[in-house]
């Protein structure tokens, strides 16, 4: 609303106190005044070192959100500490880049309606409340806040409410407190904390209702010993605790982790697991099978990776499937890939065992196909065609093949080819590309008789108004927005 004067501050719900110098605390004659106040900012105040005095922000009665952001002074809530005193209705508190902030004070448990707490960049602050936190809160993001070395002992059994933790580029933290996590947790998010040597035990099994668990950065050896094997559809083992709700499972950039899923819990309901970048890994399920329900599974950059979980052929729900940068990998799952899939993406895997074996055929439902890496194919004829549903197919790093007369054969919903690295491939399909094609991008296939009258020939039925081209031969690149002009460009140049 509109401040017609100083007096007219009865009714004001929203206040931004942004870039005022000499500022160095809150004045509670002003505040007084702000009984209605529900939305509270203060934002690049230099100078301020505490919100209030004794008194604290308690006269704000109507207050909901408050907001301290890039007060690079700020060291306390209150000037001498002491007690937090907050408004009793406060749902949301965010303080951001406080460079200066060193500790909560106590009483944050008595905010009965706090249901966020979120803390950016407040690189000094030591440690919270040994209490913990207040009962309602359902989020707590913890940022970049490099000093604090753990979290309160007590939000192990009095944070009953919270639903998504968020702990970020803290690298003090070695581990958690020790107990349970709180049973309602839906999501928990673990990123860049460089000294997090290990996870909360019986997070597995004591979280049943977790929906997303994502640890990214994070030097773990291990997940916890008592729990995180993919099951068995067959394991009877008496181990198995009921179904969590678990659905997305990421672990990502984890240097030092050597096995995964030791211990069986029941994963059941898991949808999409992706294992990124994590070097020394070299098994994954320690015998067991993926969840009959998923739809999505990755693993990328996993360089000591020895064998793929078994049991992949019978995932009926998967759609999407990728292996990528795994070179100690050389097998594929005995039986092969459901017929399920929709996307399958096999790349930088330079000892696996030429996929083409497998019958590919016969993934009736398959539209995106990108594949690399297979040195001692020279030519689909001996495996059959590739499924005709194909609308993306990408082809990379086969040195020694000559022929792609079977590859495209009856692709007839083809829209998107891409031939790189064939440095033997001499010639497009005599029978031409489909017309359906959109985009074709050709690189680094120096044999490739662009300048034929194969070249010409392979567009003779297609639509050409429609086609975009890109072309990079010996390194020298073409980019084309329409057939003559792509034809112009290479016979001229």
């Amino acid at each position: 609303m509109m401040v017609k004067n100083l007096t007219d501050l009865s009714s004001l719900t929203s206040l931004h106190i942004c870039k005022i110098s000499n500022l160095q605390c809150l004045p509670e004659a002003v505040l007084q005044q702000f009984t209605t106040l529900e939305e509270l900012e203060i934002t690049d105040c230099e100078d301020i070192k505490s919100l209030s005095g004794e008194v604290g922000l308690q006269n704000l009665a109507s207050l909901q959100s408050l907001l301290v952001e890039n007060c690079p002074q700020l060291v306390s809530l209150l000037v001498e500490g002491g007690e937090l005193f907050l408004p009793q209705r406060l749902k949301h508190l965010k303080l951001s880049k406080c460079q200066s902030l060193e500790k909560f004070p106590g009483g944050i448990e008595s905010l009965t309606c706090l249901e966020t707490l979120s803390i950016h960049h407040c690189p000094r602050l030591l440690y919270f409340p040994t209490v913990g936190f207040p009962p309602m809160l359902k989020l707590l993001y913890i940022e970049e806040c490099q000093a604090l070395e753990s979290l309160p002992m007590e939000m192990m059994h009095n944070s009953m409410s919270l639903e998504f933790l968020k702990i970020e580029g803290c690298s003090s933290i070695t581990c958690f407190p020790i107990g349970e996590l709180p049973s309602m947790l839906k999501k928990i998010e673990i990123v860049n904390c460089a000294n997090l040597m290990s996870l909360p035990q019986g997070m597995m099994h004591n979280l049943p209702t977790l929906d997303t668990l994502s640890i990214n950065g994070c030097p773990l050896t291990s997940f916890p010993t008592d729990g995180c094997r993919l099951p068995s559809s067959s394991s009877s083992s008496s181990s198995i605790t009921a179904a969590t709700k678990l659905r997305k499972l990421d672990i990502i950039n984890c240097e030092n982790l050597e096995s995964l899923f030791e211990v069986p819990p029941d994963l059941s309901n898991l949808k999409e697991l992706s294992i990124r970048s994590c070097p020394r890994l070299t098994s994954i399920s320690g015998g067991g099978s993926p969840s009959s329900n998923l739809t999505f599974l990755e693993i990328s950059g996993c360089r000591s990776l020895e064998g793929l979980p078994g049991g992949i052929c019978h995932l009926t729900h998967l759609t999407s499937f990728a292996v990528i940068d795994c070179p100690c990998l050389m097998s594929l799952p005995e039986g092969g890939f459901p017929t399920s899939l929709k996307s399958l993406r096999l790349e930088g895997c330079t000892n696996l065992r030429n996929p083409f074996e497998l019958g590919l055929s016969r993934l009736t439902s398959l539209s995106e196909f990108i594949v690399s890496g297979c040195p001692d194919l020279v030519s689909f004829l001996e495996y059959g065609l590739l499924p005709t549903t194909l609308t993306r197919l990408q082809i990379t790093g086969f040195p020694n093949l000559t022929s792609l007369d079977m590859a495209l054969q009856n692709l007839d919903s083809l829209s998107l080819l891409t031939i790189s690295e064939c440095d033997k491939l001499m010639c497009l399909p005599e029978k031409g590309l489909p017309a359906s094609l959109s985009y074709l991008t050709i690189l680094f296939c120096p044999l490739l008789g662009l300048r034929s009258d194969n070249f010409l020939y392979t567009f003779s039925s297609m639509v050409i108004l429609h086609l975009t081209i890109l072309i990079i031969v010996k390194k020298r690149r073409q980019r084309c927005s329409s057939l003559d002009q792509c034809l112009f460009q290479v016979f001229t140049c």
